[in-house]
């Protein structure tokens, strides 16, 4: 856990205003909002946690996968194991901020599913299936009922595929999701990108209707907005979530982009012309009965923390609403109301006050691996060092392929130099996270001029990946990541230096070991290279020219060292034949 992440979750288990404190907030309120996103994190949750404290709004978040195709900082869980983690993460971050969770991919859905990456709306909706994930949606703000749809990202030309075809779903549900008594009312987008330098931002943001200064202070406890909405986005953790945050201006502006009631634009009133709390109600309404409601549950909060005095008030509340008998769509707003303050009693006869917590990441079960027992050449003479980050399994697949590898928990230089190692492979992400690694760079480049294979797997640009001293040559990793990518699976690839050893021996690579990719070819492709590197592939995902930066081989000394970008750890998981070849190829001794 980083060391922001480690503050934050002291600071949210030293709070007090969770629990009945919380539930109390959002009784006078009557609005209801609901964000809807692609995956688990991609809720603005500093402006969640405002809606909810400062401005007693009902909040829901709409998630449409489990994201079981993101990276995973805790381990090397991957897809359904890593969708049931993050699933948890979700419910927890959803429980800090006091909103509810919707669940769009359903158990056993295989259609709408966090696929990995994608460069374009049109891309995803044909995975998903774009009725189906329509008729997913539709479902869900039918039963939610929110007065307010907002999306979590724009539909704007270098954003996530995955964030851009949700938010043009959104507007479409919008428009037919309502019948001829019940319809939502506004539909707001954020008037910012929010590609917050990982895309690229093509579109620049534009003016906004509504804006939130999330640097606000909660009055009750000294904290701004923001920093509680990372209390929540540290439950993320599988994503290295969770930034301190100090106090000051913070400007979150959302954008109105449709409204079904055809009135002009308020400006800064997130609701526009609907009642906010249950004393406008009463006003707009003329029915007296919820302004009364509405004064009987700010009594309860100003008698806190008499928990029985709260809860007398709230039980007076409750039978004052069941009095009102009311038509819709005024009826289930009013239901809602009603379940709200059944909740708030239940607190106050029984609340911990205590901060929700992530659950714990069990531990990884032993898994035997299965690989083919045909179509799969062995190097022989091989022994591998492996070097991990904790974030792939790499090293048991070497081993079940019948190669011999050691796992070094801790780089010791002199068994590296002398332990009869012909290869290291450094997996995915390791330099940014094993200190004994990058102090031992000159160790690895040693042990390459001396005849070594140094092989070092995918790396994101930035942060631990310095292209000047961890590569043997320079090597740069692009950005912004969303071009120095090739999401599609079928996409095509061409050998660009067909005698190279490391694509004959010991498997002779050819085009039936690109069929049946499950995921992406790879990522963070390198986006330039020092010459005595070879580009060994040329990888072309649709409507783009061919990447060479997926992986690159270079003699130095003696030795070799080759960076692969492939997106081999998935694929292995998968046990894609091709996949498991060239992992025997690029592990073989230089």
């Amino acid at each position: 856990m980083s060391a922001d992440a480690s503050r934050l979750e002291a600071e949210a288990a030293a709070d007090r205003t969770w629990g009945l404190e919380l539930a109390l907030r959002g009784l006078p309120g009557v609005l209801s909002f609901l964000q809807v996103g692609a995956h688990p994190d991609d809720e603005t949750s500093g402006l969640l946690a405002m809606l909810v404290r400062r401005h007693a709004v009902s909040v829901g978040y709409a998630c449409a996968t489990r994201g079981e195709g993101g990276q995973n900082a805790l381990g090397p869980e991957r897809n359904a194991a890593l969708g049931a983690l993050r699933t948890d993460e979700m419910e927890a971050a959803a429980a800090r901020l006091g909103i509810s969770i919707h669940w769009l991919a359903e158990p056993g859905d295989e259609a709408l599913r966090d696929f990995g990456f994608s460069k374009s709306a049109e891309d995803t909706l044909r995975r998903w299936g774009h009725a189906h994930a329509l008729e997913r949606l539709v479902r869900c703000i039918r039963r939610v009922r929110p007065d307010i749809l907002c999306t979590t990202f724009r539909d704007v030309g270098g954003q996530h595929g995955h964030h851009r075809a949700i938010s043009r779903l959104t507007a479409e549900a919008f428009r037919i999701a309502g019948d001829a008594v019940w319809a939502p009312s506004l539909l707001y987008e954020p008037a910012w990108s929010g590609a917050d330098g990982s895309y690229d931002d093509e579109t620049p943001s534009l003016a906004g209707h509504v804006v939130f200064d999330t640097g606000e202070c909660d009055p009750a406890n000294g904290v701004p907005y923001a920093r509680i909405g990372e209390w929540s986005r540290a439950c993320h953790r599988t994503q290295e979530m969770g930034r301190w945050i100090e106090a000051g201006a913070r400007e979150v502006s959302l954008r109105l982009v449709a409204r079904n009631d055809g009135a002009t634009v308020i400006a800064n009133r997130l609701g526009q012309s609907l009642p906010a709390t249950l004393r406008e109600l009463a006003d707009a309404t003329g029915i007296a009965a919820l302004g009364a409601v509405q004064d009987l549950v700010e009594q309860a909060r100003a008698d806190m923390p008499d928990r029985a005095a709260v809860r007398r008030y709230l039980e007076e509340a409750r039978k004052v609403l069941a009095t009102i008998r009311a038509p819709e769509p005024l009826a289930g707003r009013l239901a809602r109301k009603g379940a709200q303050l059944r909740a708030a009693i239940c607190l106050a006869a029984e609340d911990s006050g205590r901060c929700p917590m992530p659950a714990i990441r069990p531990p990884a079960p032993s898994v035997v691996r299965d690989v083919p027992s045909n179509g799969i050449a062995r190097p022989t003479g091989t022994h591998v060092a492996y070097l991990g980050g904790g974030l792939d399994t790499i090293a048991e697949w070497i081993a079940a392929l019948g190669i011999d590898v050691v796992d070094m928990r801790d780089l010791d230089p002199a068994a590296l130099a002398h332990g009869g190692f012909t290869t290291v492979l450094v997996g995915i992400r390791a330099f940014e996270r094993r200190a004994d690694l990058c102090a031992n760079v000159a160790v690895l480049h040693d042990f390459v001029r001396a005849g070594g294979h140094l092989v070092t797997m995918y790396h994101r640009g930035g942060g631990s990946w310095l292209p000047d001293r961890m590569p043997l040559a320079r090597i740069e990793i692009g950005r912004p990541s969303i071009r120095w990518r090739a999401c599609d699976p079928g996409a095509p690839v061409e050998i660009a230096i067909p005698d190279h050893p490391l694509m004959n021996f010991p498997n002779r690579i050819g085009p039936a070991d690109w069929w049946g990719w499950q995921r992406e070819r790879g990522l963070y492709f390198a986006s330039a290279w020092d010459p005595a590197y070879e580009p060994l592939l040329r990888v072309t995902d649709p409507g783009e020219a061919p990447h060479a930066g997926s992986v690159l081989s270079g003699r130095f000394g003696k030795g070799r060292h080759t960076h692969v970008a492939l997106a081999l750890h998935n694929e292995i998981e998968f046990g894609t034949l091709g996949a498991l070849r060239l992992l025997c190829n690029f592990v073989a001794p230089a």
